[in-house]
């Protein structure tokens, strides 16, 4: 049996202007079974998890490179 599907989700690469989405957001709505495009605004929670995911990578790098000095 198939799973269904409700909904998709597209992650941007980076925060766009909403005069930028437009394009995006049009060429989306041209695909068939799309019943609508609702763009998510940029708040600071995202902000926060953003950073915390930066600042989680640099220090798993940093990790890594200090092993690599002590071998």
């Amino acid at each position: 049996m198939s799973d269904r599907y409700n909904s998709l989700t597209v992650a941007l690469e980076h925060d766009i202007k909403d005069e930028d989405a437009k394009q995006i957001i049009d060429a989306i709505k041209c695909f068939r079974n799309v019943l609508s495009v609702t763009p998510k605004i940029v708040s600071h929670s995202d902000y926060v998890a953003e950073e915390r995911a930066r600042s989680y990578f640099i220090d798993r790098i940093n990790e890594a490179l200090q092993e690599q000095k002590t071998e």
